[in-house]
């Protein structure tokens, strides 16, 4: 996953040379579509001392989106904040149309854009989300108050069908990937970040306007207790992996003894080795249905906690932690065990998804390569 790396420029909309940068998250039920208002609002009110900003969605799944614009004028997208990947790559006006995907998408047009920089390199992807393939090109682009000239991004032609997002922009380890250097290892190439890190709140419950917060270069005191913070060392220098001491339920027996985990905000659910999932389904008495589960969903406040050990400290889900409702035939609905097994995981990371990450407050710590889980302070 080598490419040339391209020179890069980097402008900030506010003054001091070291900053803060806040990104808010947005939880959205889909009728209203904030893409113009938000970077209207960016334009119009740059930050100085606050914190950068870049919006998020959430979508009914548990699955959180946010706005980045290529190209001047800014063309905007819907895009994936994945901490599972470190690429970054956006649907292409150029979308071949047999496929799916490219039918209700939006798509970035190189041709509208008078700060497009052909690159002459392409690139392939295969992942969790499926293949995607296309060239790389170079343009401006904004994320929060962010701009970054000549950013390298995988303009893709074959994307996979991320239903209602039209790309990925990746926050695992900045390092070097096929679609060219990540937006994130841009800024802290140029040593803006008064930490070389960044924090994330989600929140499960908001239904509009601003559903969580990304902050780049600190964290925000006011949503966790600082004395609760767990600091653990990744197993992984490349992405956000580290050990999993193991899980059990209220009968206290260990499963997936010395098993491993990744954080991925890309990923809705938590997905895990499929027997091991089996068991935790059994034993929380829900309905298998192959790797998935259900249960009655008025039995939700009876369920028992699942708690994942990490580092020698307890991070306990109840039911209505883990139990996701889904509408079934229009008019009724289905809670589904937010636990899924996976043969692909068999000897890969169990994956941590934002079912997990609602419940604490998440610190990525860059140059110390640990990651952190914190208490929220309203829950």
């Amino acid at each position: 996953m080598n490419i040339v790396i391209f020179g890069l420029s980097i402008i900030l909309w506010f003054s001091n040379s070291f900053g803060l940068y806040r990104v808010p998250l947005y939880k959205n039920d889909w009728k209203d579509d904030p893409l113009n208002k938000e970077f209207e609002g960016i334009q119009k009110n740059p930050v100085s001392s606050e914190k950068l900003s870049v919006n998020l969605m959430k979508h009914s799944d548990d699955e959180y989106y946010g706005l980045v614009s290529l190209g001047t004028p800014q063309q905007t997208f819907k895009v994936l904040f994945a901490t599972g990947y470190s690429y970054f790559w956006i649907q292409s006006e150029k979308c071949h149309w047999y496929r799916m995907a490219c039918w209700d998408h939006k798509g970035y047009d190189s041709s509208k854009s008078s700060t497009y920089r052909e690159n002459g390199k392409t690139f392939c992807i295969d992942d969790f989300n499926g293949k995607s393939s296309g060239i790389i090109s170079e343009d401006i682009a904004k994320f929060g108050n962010v701009i970054i000239t000549n950013q390298t991004f995988g303009e893709a032609d074959k994307p996979p069908n991320l239903g209602s997002y039209d790309g990925v922009f990746g926050l695992a380890f900045p390092s070097k990937t096929n679609t060219g250097k990540p937006p994130l290892s841009s800024v802290i190439s140029k040593g803006l970040l008064k930490k070389e890190m960044f924090s994330l709140f989600l929140d499960k419950y908001k239904q509009k306007n601003t559903a969580g917060q990304i902050i780049f270069g600190d964290w925000d005191e006011e949503k966790f207790y600082v004395n609760s913070v767990n600091y653990i060392p990744l197993s992984d220098n490349t992405a956000w992996i580290f050990d999993l001491d193991y899980i059990h339920t209220d009968d206290g027996e260990q499963l997936c003894y010395s098993c491993q985990a990744l954080v991925d905000t890309g990923t809705a659910l938590i997905i895990g080795h499929k027997d091991v999932v089996r068991k935790i389904h059994n034993k929380i008495g829900a309905s298998t249905h192959g790797t998935e589960a259900s249960v009655d969903c008025s039995m939700i406040d009876q369920l028992p906690p699942i708690t994942f050990s990490i580092n020698n400290r307890s991070y306990t889900l109840k039911g209505q932690d883990y139990v996701v409702e889904r509408q079934h035939l229009y008019f009724f609905k289905r809670c589904m065990i937010g636990i899924v097994g996976s043969e692909r995981n068999l000897d890969r990371p169990w994956i941590l998804g934002n079912i997990f990450l609602q419940q604490f407050y998440t610190i990525f710590d860059i140059d110390n390569k640990q990651i952190a889980f914190a208490n929220l302070k309203f829950f």
